[in-house]
């Protein structure tokens, strides 16, 4: 959501950070919109130091923030009423059209954050913080062993960051501890493979480890006494602070967490699970269906496809039921027809061409998975059924869209004889 917003909004926070712009009293609301948005980044990269140095700009404040800690929440909270306050004093209506729509996901953003926060959602999740793939404890690591530093002061700032870090994962083993008593357990699943990470982690030794990669490529600006006394500096650090911190993570994880998280493998076992699984839909959909409407969302997406399938391979009787099944179930006629257009528009595509998956690939626009799966199925066609059937398509796409007859009745009758055609 904040490059969706970063990329609609990019011209006005140009405009408006200038001093020209910030001098003016009386800015209008695209202006003051602009200003707003800038600010607002200039404060998530204060609460995110490590964003600002993979873009090699120095933190502007902190060098590491600990994102799971009272103090980062409570900033959040303050930034996010900041940005609703501030939204409050902008006409929208006197916004253009684009402008209206990175209003709209600002605003969105700031109140999805805020209302995690005030309704004791981020807390919980605080209290649950293993997450195999996006955890700071593999995310970090990622970052020092891909870092460019350029100069010394980088590499005294990496140095800090890497003691904030052991703070940090100190920290969430304390964290655990408080949600264990308060009736929070993870899955099994979850502190499994979080386990292996760390397992695997501490085998490392320290010339391989991703914390000593910064000292393993130093520039040419940066002279010999520098290097080994950052190097002796870096490996200190990683033997007397992360090292037994990962090592603390092993110890509490393998004896005292596992043995008592949930069996089950989602969110739905564990305390309150539902309530962080809705905020989570929330957060990576920007939908408030519920799980059981998004999932009968993709359940008839696929069921789409299946009837597309069925009838580019000639199997009448499959293409046809499963069609009725899907119309009686509520799928919509213009989604049925979308990807039964699409289905045809490959096999007229490919139904003459030779070559590998990833030539015709080139040769045609499609992804190579598509040739894969569409080539044989094609081969089978002629060119007079495959000009039959694009007509069809493309006479179906104008009946579902209201021009003409009942929907339901065209989508099932194009499926048939598209599947008869591909016979």
């Amino acid at each position: 959501m904040r490059e969706l917003l970063k990329a609609a909004v990019a011209m006005l926070v140009l405009v408006a950070a200038s001093p020209a712009a910030m001098a003016w009293t009386s800015p209008d609301a695209r202006e003051r919109f602009g200003l707003l948005v800038a600010e607002s980044q200039k404060a998530d990269d204060a609460l995110l130091p490590l964003r600002l140095t993979e873009r090699g700009l120095p933190p502007t404040g902190a060098v590491f923030v600990d994102p799971q800690s009272e103090a980062f929440a409570r900033q959040l909270a303050t930034n996010k009423r900041a940005e609703l306050s501030g939204l409050a004093g902008i006409d929208r209506a006197s916004l253009g059209e684009k402008d209206q729509i990175a209003y709209d996901a600002f605003r969105y953003q700031a109140e999805q954050a805020l209302g995690d926060i005030d309704s004791g959602v981020h807390a919980i999740r605080n209290l649950v913080p293993l997450n195999a793939s996006f955890g700071l404890h593999v995310e970090f690591p990622d970052y020092l062993s891909g870092v460019r530093f350029k100069t010394v002061e980088d590499y005294e700032r990496g140095l800090a960051q890497l003691e904030g870090f052991a703070g940090y994962m100190d920290s969430t083993v304390d964290r655990l501890e408080q949600g264990m008593a308060q009736g929070y357990h993870q899955p099994k699943v979850v502190v499994n493979n979080v386990l292996a990470q760390v397992e695997a982690f501490l085998k490392l030794p320290v010339e391989e480890n991703p914390f000593y990669s910064p000292v393993t490529r130093f520039p040419d600006t940066i002279g010999a006494a520098d290097r080994a006394r950052l190097a002796a500096a870096y490996r200190r650090i990683i033997e007397r602070r992360t090292t037994p911190a990962y090592e603390r993570w092993r110890t509490f994880l393998r004896d005292r967490y596992l043995p008592v998280a949930t069996e089950g493998a989602g969110l739905w076992a564990m305390k309150d699970g539902a309530r962080v699984y809705a905020s989570l839909l929330v957060q990576h959909t920007t939908t408030t269906m519920s799980a059981q409407q998004i999932h009968q969302l993709g359940v008839a997406e696929v069921a789409n496809w299946d009837i597309a399938d069925a009838a580019v391979a000639g199997r009448v009787e499959a293409a046809v039921s499963t069609c009725r099944r899907a119309l009686q179930l509520g799928a919509s006629p213009v989604a049925i027809a979308a990807a039964l257009a699409n289905k045809v528009g490959a096999v007229a595509r490919l139904y003459s061409a030779r070559g590998d998956q990833y030539s015709l690939a080139s040769q045609t626009g499609l992804a190579p998975y598509v040739v894969k799966m569409t080539q044989p199925v094609a081969r089978r066609w002629s060119a007079d059924n495959v000009t039959k059937a694009v007509i069809l398509v493309s006479e179906l796409d104008a009946a579902v869209k209201g021009q003409g007859g009942e929907p339901e009745f065209a989508i099932e009758a194009t499926v048939k004889r598209v599947a008869e055609l591909a016979r």
